[in-house]
């Protein structure tokens, strides 16, 4: 977990390749229990594990039909069977049973930073990710009156805001590094 936080850290202080090394290290370090945090990081890395990130990303439709919780990662999943072109279903029918799946703020904070991070390392996914990320930004609060715990303050999502309009090319982008990493200077005085 730590090699995973580092190299999430790289990402946002616009060190890619530095980044990409602590994150294949981390996934190394994982163990086929940890599906949840390996098999993003495997699509994150675009590492050649086509097998595995198919039957998770049938593994967590399934959930969704289900009516179960998403974990976090299951929106990027589909999100990248969109980009990788390999005939999933329709982008809108999986974008709706995502978000009601959706079963908390933690988990809607979550989902928005691995999409902004997958399309950081990917890309070829801005394109479906951006409106995915405007869309998360956005929920109508009937959506979101169910979650049990304290939203994130509107700072934190607005960080991800330029990203979906637009203006910012996902975790990594040297635009978005004031919004995400702030100066040691300024650490003291919180």
């Amino acid at each position: 977990m730590p090699k995973m936080n580092l190299g999430h850290l790289r990402l946002q202080q616009c060190r890619p390749d530095e980044a990409r090394a602590l994150l294949a290290q981390a996934l190394a370090g994982f163990s086929a229990g940890d599906e949840k945090y390996g098999n993003a990081l495997r699509l994150a890395l675009s590492l050649d594990q086509p097998d595995a990130v198919a039957t998770e990303r049938q593994r967590l439709r399934a959930r969704l039909d289900r009516g179960e919780s998403a974990e976090p990662f299951a929106w990027a999943l589909l999100l990248d069977a969109q980009v990788g072109g390999d005939g999933a279903e329709p982008l809108d029918p999986a974008h709706t049973r995502a978000l009601a799946a959706l079963d908390s703020h933690h988990t809607h904070y979550d989902l928005i930073e691995a999409i902004y991070r997958l399309c950081g390392l990917r890309p070829e996914a801005r394109e479906q990710g951006r409106p995915l990320v405007a869309h998360l930004l956005t929920m109508p609060p009937t959506l979101t009156e169910r979650f049990k715990d304290q939203p994130k303050p509107a700072a934190v999502l607005d960080r991800f805001r330029p990203f979906a309009a637009g203006e910012s090319d996902g975790a990594g982008d040297p635009r978005d590094r004031e919004r995400f990493c702030t100066p040691l200077g300024l650490l003291s005085n919180r």
